[in-house]
């Protein structure tokens, strides 16, 4: 579960804690006697806040796009199929007027991916390690030539 552990990241100390928590729930029963309410809350705010300034950041270039196609209406552009989004986020907020999508549900669509993301990663790296291992001519092409390694 320590797949975002970094020194310094605040939100990846808080997914972590919140993530054991919630694995605490299906194993303990009266889980919520147990463990430090404060603290959880506290967790729970800064995951949500530093989703909503990635929400907020997605918003602004989405304006910022729309003001752009109402000032010039025929210069919409295809920049590298993306259609000028960077983001699964930026599509989701280009569907804003037709979907009306609430700040609270692309937190939680965006937590989701987070999740699933670092799940995803976490199970196959080590499966990919794994089935370099034989094929030690793959691993080398797939290293950096000034990669430090240990013979």
């Amino acid at each position: 579960m320590n797949a975002l552990e970094q020194e310094h990241s605040e939100f990846a100390a808080s997914f972590n804690y919140a993530q054991a928590i919630t694995a605490w729930r299906f194993r303990v029963p009266f889980w919520r006697h147990l463990l430090p309410k404060k603290r959880l809350l506290q967790e729970v705010r800064n995951l949500e806040e530093f989703v909503y300034r990635i929400i907020d950041n997605a918003m602004a270039r989405e304006n910022a796009r729309a003001e752009e196609r109402a000032k010039n209406p025929g210069s919409e552009k295809e920049e590298g199929g993306k259609g000028g989004h960077a983001t699964l986020l930026d599509h989701f907020l280009a569907e804003q007027q037709e979907y009306e999508f609430t700040r609270e549900y692309l937190r939680d669509m965006l937590l989701n991916f987070l999740l699933a993301g670092r799940d995803t990663v976490r199970s196959l790296a080590p499966c990919v390690a794994f089935l370099q291992f034989p094929h030690l001519y793959v691993a080398n092409a797939c290293m950096p030539n000034d990669f430090p390694t240990r013979m």
